[in-house]
């Protein structure tokens, strides 16, 4: 392209998704690679000045939200996620702060090749009092967050005990309490991106481990990856440490212990980080999503999956999310990866529902061309590679449900489904991986 993306020709792909379907899934695609993997400020394709690359991530962040470049939108970004206790909401009011301040930026650019237009000065002066009492009306509400703050640790003292009848009644009117309290909470937006990408910045800084460390593996050990563990993203920063958000450097086993329990859990490697763990079995491993969005509105999944917005070209935004990662993977690795890896998918029923409903019906091809760029589906010249050709419609059998009845997991249609009760489960992650289980070991 011969014009670096900002806000403005991002806000115009918009109007050109029904005019030009096929340059506006190019496009989108290329702008969804580089907002995932790289610093935009290092982009050879984004407006470096800092205030437009302000906007350009607010901006790649609503269309992940609600299907438009265009920072004004219908429906609010949500983040109220009661599992983590991070209770916030951004609402319409931080959605109209962003507009405003885009607004004003795009008249004063305006202004600079026509320094005296009364009208364009008028009206920066009406966008800055509406930008004030929208400022203001934040403002009055974020004291709101000290408060859940102190509820929640009340919630928590009381959790950890043998509750008597008084102390159960007291802890089901303080979440009734912090419920409706938390409908009231505002970040502002400020906090809200700022939250994003200092947790993009930790996940980034710690897959690159893992990246390097494989490599070192599959080097020394003259060897290819051929099984793969797919997450969905790091969770929301929220009040938490930066730590403690992502799978690779928490303490939390919630997704680490699957992983070890499949592969090994013996007393020697316990010791290992899960990057050390991961690179030692040359586990091939990529989150959908490196930005930690709040996900938490139950129906974003499903809106990812079905919704015309989320549509990009043939594809929804969940089956693009998983190649545009993959494709990451399969760079970052150097291509040492077998032609038919297998998959354990560990993302949300309702985020994994739109890849297997996609591949349930082709296989998944990746192919390289002469200059090593990788794409998907079809051959384009009969000098590229396959790289990679994997059916991820392969479904249990009925001998499957019988020979691993293990007690506490369902087994879900797809072999490559991994997720139980929620959560990944190991027993099903070596279902997925063709690793012997014994049914007797829980």
């Amino acid at each position: 392209m011969s014009e670096k993306y900002n806000y403005t020709s991002l806000s115009n792909l918009d109007e050109t998704r029904k005019s030009d379907k096929e340059n506006f899934a190019k496009q989108v695609r290329l702008i969804l690679k580089e907002f995932l993997f790289k610093e935009l400020k290092e982009s050879i394709y984004f407006d470096s000045e800092s205030l437009e690359l302000t906007l350009i991530r607010h901006s790649i962040i609503n269309f992940l939200y609600c299907g438009k470049f265009t920072l004004q939108c219908k429906d609010p970004i949500i983040y109220n996620d009661k599992a983590q206790k991070e209770l916030a909401q951004v609402s319409s009011t931080a959605n109209e702060i962003r507009h405003t301040l885009s607004k004003i930026s795009i008249i004063n650019e305006k202004l600079i090749e026509h320094p005296t237009d009364e009208k364009l000065k008028g009206e920066v002066i009406k966008l800055e009092k509406q930008l004030g009492k929208f400022e203001n009306k934040l403002k009055a509400e974020k004291g709101l967050i000290s408060e859940i703050v102190k509820i929640q640790e009340e919630i928590d003292s009381l959790s950890i005990l043998k509750l008597s009848k008084e102390e159960s009644r007291k802890l089901s009117e303080l979440k009734t309490k912090i419920n409706k309290l938390s409908e009231s909470i505002k970040d502002s937006p400020e906090e809200f991106f700022n939250k994003i990408e200092t947790s993009w910045k930790h996940v980034t800084k710690h897959y690159d481990n893992y990246i390097v460390k494989l490599n070192e593996q599959l080097i020394n050990g003259d060897s290819k990856i051929d099984k793969i563990i797919v997450y969905e993203a790091p969770p929301y920063l929220g009040n938490k440490k930066v730590d403690d958000t992502y799978f690779l450097t928490s303490n939390d086993k919630t997704y680490s212990s699957p992983i070890r329990e499949c592969f090994d859990s013996k007393e020697e490697n316990k010791e290992l980080s899960m990057i050390e763990f991961l690179a030692k079995y040359k586990i091939g491993f990529f989150d959908l999503s490196m930005a930690c969005l709040p996900l938490s509105d139950g129906d974003i999944r499903k809106n990812w999956n079905k919704k015309p917005e989320f549509n990009i070209g043939d594809k929804q935004l969940t089956v693009i999310l998983f190649e545009l990662s993959l494709e990451h993977f399969i760079e970052k690795i150097n291509f040492q990866i077998v032609k038919h890896p297998l998959f354990a998918i560990g993302t949300p029923v309702n985020t994994s529902a739109g890849i297997f409903e996609h591949y349930s019906q082709k296989l998944l091809k990746v192919y390289c061309d002469n200059s090593n760029s990788i794409y998907f589906d079809n051959k384009k010249s009969d000098t590229d590679q396959d790289i990679l050709l994997v059916d991820l419609g392969v479904t249990n059998t009925t001998s499957t449900f019988m020979k691993r009845n293990e007690k506490g997991t369902t087994f879900p249609l797809f072999k490559s489904n991994i997720i139980s009760s929620g959560y990944p489960n190991h027993v099903l992650m070596k279902n997925a991986f063709n690793i012997d289980v014994n049914i007797d070991e829980n």
